[in-house]
């Protein structure tokens, strides 16, 4: 399917204009992450959700059903997850995909852009088939895995420690 073919820039990905915060785990705080994933997409709302393992639970949502979520405490994320659900718009899932591979990028910038299009190249093989990406480790203590679901029609990009 065509909005699988893309490519970015590093210019796009990251312009400095939204400080990143380094800290544990993932390796950035939920500020900066709620920060960098408003900037990727303005329309998102963040609230707090009921908590998982014990643990605070943040999610953003738009008007499109993407659902981020940012899950531990402010400077110990534990998980990151950036689901979005296809619509009937062509341009709208290009974008829509975009915003994961912007979402990727933050975590590990200069291994994200081609392991995105290669997950999306096994995903694209057959639109009809469930995709489970194998668990990527990037850096020392992250995990990164890709899950597309024709059913019911999402796509997620999930980070996690370890």
């Amino acid at each position: 399917m065509s909005f699988f073919n893309f490519s970015c820039s590093s210019q796009e990905k990251h312009d400095g204009s939204v400080p990143i915060e380094i800290a544990e785990e993932l390796g950035i705080s939920r500020t900066g992450l709620v920060q960098w994933a408003k900037k990727v997409n303005a329309e998102l709302e963040f609230s707090e959700a009921g908590r998982i393992n014990g643990l605070p639970n943040y999610e953003g949502t738009d008007k499109h059903k993407t659902i981020v979520q940012l899950v531990g405490e402010e400077n110990v994320i534990k998980q990151a997850k950036w689901t979005y659900t296809f619509t009937t718009d062509p341009e709208l899932n290009k974008k829509l995909v975009m915003n994961i591979t912007y979402f990727a990028y933050i975590f590990e910038p200069k291994k994200m852009p081609d392991w995105i299009k290669k997950e999306m190249e096994l995903v694209s093989k057959d639109l009809t088939q469930e995709f489970v990406g194998e668990k990527q480790r990037i850096g020392f203590n992250k995990m990164v895995q890709l899950i597309y679901s024709p059913k019911q029609k999402v796509m997620s990009v999930i980070f996690t420690t370890r």
